[in-house]
Order: C-alpha cells, then structure tokens, then sequence
C-alpha cells in the first residue's frame, strides 16, 4: 500500500476522532496523578501498582472537590466550570481507558475493578450533575412537593442517570432543560461505552485467508 493510501486507509472521520480523543488525554488530570506515581515507583514492576494507587487517589480528590463545593456552597461561574470539566473527564476516563486503549489485563480481579470503576463514574456524574441543579442553575428549575431544593436536585439526577423524569423538579428555561438533555446524553454516552466494551473482539491472529 503506498504512502497516500496508508495516510485514508481508515477514511478521515475515525483520524481526526481518534486525534482529538488523544489531545484530550493531555488535559485529563488522572494523567498527571499517574505520572506523579509512576515516578515514585522504585523499580519498573512496582510502576503498574503505583499507577492504579495513582488513579484511585485521583477519584479521591475528585470526590474530594465536589463535595468541599457543594459542602461550602460555592456559587461562582469557576466552580461551574470546574464541575463540568470533572463531568466530561469522568465520562473520558472510562471511555479512554476502558475502550479506546486495548489491550487491558482481562484477569478477574481487574474487571470487578472495572466494574466498581463504572458504577463509581455513575453515580459521581449525578452527583456533579445534583451540585449543578441545586446551585448554579437553581433558578432555571421548578421545584413542587414536600422536597428542597437539595433533595429534588439529588432526586432529579438519580432519575436522570436512569433515563425517568422527576416530575417534582423541571426546567423552568431554555438553559435547564439544555442542562437536563446533557446529563441524558452523557449517560447514553455511558451506555454506550459499555456496549462496545461488551462485544467480543474476534482474535487479531485469526485472520481469513
């Protein structure tokens, strides 16, 4: 195959995905935890144990900082900012490290890893979504019923992240209904995710003839 048919031999749509897929590993903070462990590790066999201690400390910290928000009740349009950047690295995370970047140890230990990984993500994303709903965008909701603003915003993004309304809490405007449609894209994104993780990978050396 010469030169300009290697160059589309994948098109160019899955190229300039699989770019941006790479640029946005640069910015994806869980990166400068696992360098900063990997660099502590004393010998290239301790490297891999660091590097999950690394990740495990980075989904501390990320927790850490949603919860000093909410817990302070910080309003500010930085917090908002934050929060959304910890939402779409929550759902990169799990996309890049659990699809994107084959091969992955396949022992047992490893997918119940996964597995408390995913549900983890989950709920961290309506968690960060509640924050969004009670705070920065309150007065975009409607809240009825015996509930605060607290629990219907807690109780909206628990619905949400299993794909139901909350008819206690709804958009009041443009911007929270737009609020709402992207925690519902970013949970079909989860979805997703976890189907193309699902499907048998037929064996690369198993090639027809």
């Amino acid at each position: 195959m010469d030169e300009k048919n290697e160059k589309f031999r994948f098109g160019f749509v899955y190229p300039l995905v699989s770019a941006v897929v790479d640029a946005l590993a640069y910015v994806n903070l869980v990166e400068l935890f696992k360098a900063i462990g990997m660099k502590l590790a004393r010998s290239e066999a301790d490297r891999r144990r660091y590097a999950s201690v690394a990740i495990d400390l980075y989904v501390v910290f990320k927790w850490g900082v949603l919860i000093c928000l909410w817990w302070a009740r910080v309003n500010h349009p930085l917090a908002t900012i934050a929060v959304a950047y910890l939402i779409a690295m929550n759902v990169f995370v799990y996309l890049y490290y659990h699809v994107w970047r084959p091969p992955y140890d396949p022992s047992r230990e490893n997918r119940r890893r996964r597995f408390v990984n995913l549900l983890l993500s989950i709920v961290y994303n309506a968690a960060c979504y509640a924050y969004l709903y009670n705070l920065p965008f309150a007065h975009d909701f409607t809240v009825t019923g015996p509930f605060d603003a607290f629990t219907a915003s807690a109780f909206l993004a628990t619905a949400r992240s299993m794909l139901v309304d909350f008819p206690n809490m709804a958009p009041a405007t443009a911007i929270g209904q737009a609020l709402v449609l992207s925690q519902t894209f970013v949970v079909f994104l989860f979805i997703t995710i976890v189907l193309s993780a699902s499907i048998p990978q037929p064996d690369p050396d198993n090639k027809p003839d």
